[in-house]
């Protein structure tokens, strides 16, 4: 597969809305803290990723690195969203809800996270 180019997997789930997306990160712990931070929830853990959801039910998994071009593709992300709006997701009606207060340690040292298509710097709203 050429570099940069995205991976996609076609595999059946038993969750809806049957569509699952994987995010390569270097930091799954901190990468975890910086969704919650923005609505999502963490649901378990599986061999050695997290499974999390967004309030809308979307499932996605938090992974390490699958490829070796994650440095020159991922991007790095050290806070949350300075924008409060990018903060708020949104719940199954599409309402505005608040999002976990994150922890006072979230994403300290920042963590870099590639994916096919979740703009990871907008609200985690499946």
């Amino acid at each position: 597969m050429p570099s940069g180019e995205a991976k996609v997997l076609i595999r059946a789930v038993d969750h809806p809305p049957r569509v699952h997306c994987d995010i390569e990160t270097d930091d799954q712990k901190a990468e975890a803290t910086r969704l919650e931070g923005v609505g999502a929830r963490q649901i378990g853990a599986v061999k050695s990723w997290i499974v999390m959801e967004t309030p809308t039910g979307h499932r996605f998994c938090l992974v390490e690195p699958q490829r070796d071009d994650i440095d020159r593709d991922a991007r790095e992300f050290d806070r949350l969203p300075a924008n409060p709006e990018m903060r708020r997701p949104i719940d199954r009606a599409g309402r505005g809800i608040e999002p976990a207060q994150p922890s006072s340690r979230a994403n300290q040292s920042g963590t870099r996270s590639a994916s096919s298509g979740i703009p990871l710097d907008h609200p985690v709203a499946g």
